[in-house]
Protein backbone atom coordinates (compact mmCIF):
# COMPACT_ATOMS: atom_id res chain seq x y z
CA UNK A 1 0.00 0.00 0.00
CA UNK A 2 1.02 3.75 -0.73
CA UNK A 3 1.52 6.13 2.10
CA UNK A 4 -1.71 8.07 0.45
CA UNK A 5 -3.89 5.13 1.08
CA UNK A 6 -1.96 4.53 4.53
CA UNK A 7 -2.93 8.32 5.41
CA UNK A 8 -7.00 7.98 3.76
CA UNK A 9 -7.20 4.63 6.12
CA UNK A 10 -5.87 6.36 9.78
CA UNK A 11 -8.52 9.53 8.47
CA UNK A 12 -11.46 6.92 7.74
CA UNK A 13 -10.45 5.66 11.65
CA UNK A 14 -10.36 8.43 12.74
CA UNK A 15 -13.75 9.66 11.24
CA UNK A 16 -15.45 6.54 12.14
CA UNK A 17 -14.00 7.12 15.90
CA UNK A 18 -15.22 10.69 16.10
CA UNK A 19 -18.53 10.15 14.52
CA UNK A 20 -19.23 6.77 17.54
CA UNK A 21 -18.17 9.72 20.27
CA UNK A 22 -20.60 11.96 19.02
CA UNK A 23 -23.51 10.03 18.69
CA UNK A 24 -22.60 8.57 22.26
CA UNK A 25 -22.25 12.04 24.10
CA UNK A 26 -25.91 12.66 21.94
CA UNK A 27 -27.81 9.83 23.44
CA UNK A 28 -26.05 10.27 26.75
CA UNK A 29 -27.48 13.75 26.80
CA UNK A 30 -30.50 12.58 25.16
CA UNK A 31 -31.58 10.32 27.75
CA UNK A 32 -29.93 12.24 30.63
CA UNK A 33 -32.24 15.34 29.91
CA UNK A 34 -35.36 13.14 29.96
CA UNK A 35 -37.15 12.96 33.61
CA UNK A 36 -36.83 9.19 34.26
CA UNK A 37 -39.67 7.59 35.94
CA UNK A 38 -39.80 7.00 39.77
CA UNK A 39 -38.01 3.89 41.41
CA UNK A 40 -40.63 1.28 41.48
CA UNK A 41 -41.93 0.76 45.18
CA UNK A 42 -41.96 -2.32 46.67
CA UNK A 43 -45.16 -3.10 47.80
CA UNK A 44 -44.95 -6.25 50.61
CA UNK A 45 -47.80 -8.35 51.32
CA UNK A 46 -48.96 -8.74 55.16
CA UNK A 47 -51.42 -10.01 56.61
CA UNK A 48 -53.29 -7.33 57.37
CA UNK A 49 -53.04 -5.66 53.68
CA UNK A 50 -54.70 -8.77 52.50
CA UNK A 51 -57.25 -8.59 55.02
CA UNK A 52 -58.17 -5.10 54.11
CA UNK A 53 -57.70 -6.40 50.41
CA UNK A 54 -59.95 -9.25 50.43
CA UNK A 55 -62.43 -7.95 52.64
CA UNK A 56 -62.99 -5.40 49.77
CA UNK A 57 -62.85 -8.10 46.88
CA UNK A 58 -64.79 -10.41 48.37
CA UNK A 59 -67.60 -7.78 50.13
CA UNK A 60 -66.71 -8.80 53.86
CA UNK A 61 -66.34 -6.78 57.03
CA UNK A 62 -62.26 -6.60 57.01
CA UNK A 63 -62.99 -5.37 60.70
CA UNK A 64 -65.12 -8.95 61.53
CA UNK A 65 -62.39 -10.79 59.55
CA UNK A 66 -59.84 -9.44 61.55
CA UNK A 67 -61.09 -10.25 64.81
CA UNK A 68 -61.81 -13.75 63.98
CA UNK A 69 -58.68 -14.01 62.81
CA UNK A 70 -56.86 -13.43 65.96
CA UNK A 71 -59.09 -15.36 67.74
CA UNK A 72 -58.28 -18.59 65.61
CA UNK A 73 -54.75 -17.89 64.93
CA UNK A 74 -53.48 -14.65 66.36
CA UNK A 75 -52.85 -13.89 62.92
CA UNK A 76 -49.59 -16.30 62.42
CA UNK A 77 -49.46 -17.75 58.72
CA UNK A 78 -48.09 -21.04 59.85
CA UNK A 79 -50.29 -21.94 62.63
CA UNK A 80 -51.28 -25.79 62.90
CA UNK A 81 -54.03 -27.29 64.99
CA UNK A 82 -54.72 -30.76 65.21
CA UNK A 83 -57.68 -32.48 65.76
CA UNK A 84 -57.78 -35.88 68.08
CA UNK A 85 -60.61 -38.36 68.44
CA UNK A 86 -59.16 -40.82 71.16
CA UNK A 87 -55.48 -39.63 70.32
CA UNK A 88 -55.82 -40.09 67.00
CA UNK A 89 -55.61 -36.66 64.88
CA UNK A 90 -58.59 -37.21 62.40
CA UNK A 91 -57.85 -33.10 60.86
CA UNK A 92 -56.01 -30.59 61.15
CA UNK A 93 -57.09 -26.72 61.22
CA UNK A 94 -54.84 -24.64 58.76
CA UNK A 95 -53.36 -20.95 58.92
CA UNK A 96 -54.70 -17.50 59.97
CA UNK A 97 -58.22 -18.89 59.49
CA UNK A 98 -57.86 -22.42 60.77
CA UNK A 99 -59.51 -24.09 57.73
CA UNK A 100 -60.03 -27.62 58.79
CA UNK A 101 -58.27 -29.80 56.38
CA UNK A 102 -60.93 -32.65 56.69
CA UNK A 103 -63.84 -30.51 55.42
CA UNK A 104 -62.00 -27.59 52.79
CA UNK A 105 -58.91 -29.37 51.14
CA UNK A 106 -60.70 -31.06 47.93
CA UNK A 107 -63.18 -27.78 47.81
CA UNK A 108 -60.42 -25.06 48.03
CA UNK A 109 -57.95 -27.47 45.36
CA UNK A 110 -60.88 -27.81 43.21
CA UNK A 111 -60.64 -23.48 43.11
CA UNK A 112 -56.98 -23.61 42.34
CA UNK A 113 -56.20 -22.96 45.98
CA UNK A 114 -54.03 -24.76 49.06
CA UNK A 115 -54.96 -23.99 52.60
CA UNK A 116 -51.49 -24.90 53.43
CA UNK A 117 -50.02 -21.60 51.24
CA UNK A 118 -50.35 -18.60 53.65
CA UNK A 119 -52.19 -16.24 51.34
CA UNK A 120 -54.38 -18.94 49.83
CA UNK A 121 -55.71 -19.69 53.01
CA UNK A 122 -56.52 -16.16 53.95
CA UNK A 123 -58.29 -16.17 50.34
CA UNK A 124 -60.40 -19.31 51.13
CA UNK A 125 -61.22 -17.83 54.44
CA UNK A 126 -62.59 -14.95 52.73
CA UNK A 127 -64.37 -17.41 50.24
CA UNK A 128 -66.31 -19.26 53.39
CA UNK A 129 -66.89 -15.85 55.33
CA UNK A 130 -68.72 -14.72 52.34
CA UNK A 131 -70.37 -18.19 51.32
CA UNK A 132 -71.17 -19.95 54.80
CA UNK A 133 -71.04 -16.52 57.02
CA UNK A 134 -68.98 -17.52 60.39
CA UNK A 135 -70.71 -20.52 60.97
CA UNK A 136 -66.99 -22.57 59.81
CA UNK A 137 -66.12 -20.40 63.39
CA UNK A 138 -69.19 -20.80 65.89
CA UNK A 139 -66.30 -23.03 67.83
CA UNK A 140 -64.16 -19.53 68.57
CA UNK A 141 -67.34 -17.08 68.40
CA UNK A 142 -67.24 -16.50 72.05
CA UNK A 143 -63.91 -14.98 71.43
CA UNK A 144 -64.77 -12.88 68.56
CA UNK A 145 -68.63 -12.02 68.78
CA UNK A 146 -69.81 -9.13 70.19
CA UNK A 147 -71.85 -9.51 73.40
Amino acid sequence: MNRLTNWLIKKLIIIVLLYAIWTTTLLYNRVSSQELPPEETLVVKTVDSEITRLASVYGQNGALARTIIKCESEMYGGAVNHNKIGGVIWSTDIGVWQINDYFHKDNALKMGLDIYDEWDNLEYGFILLKSEGTKPWYASKGCWSST
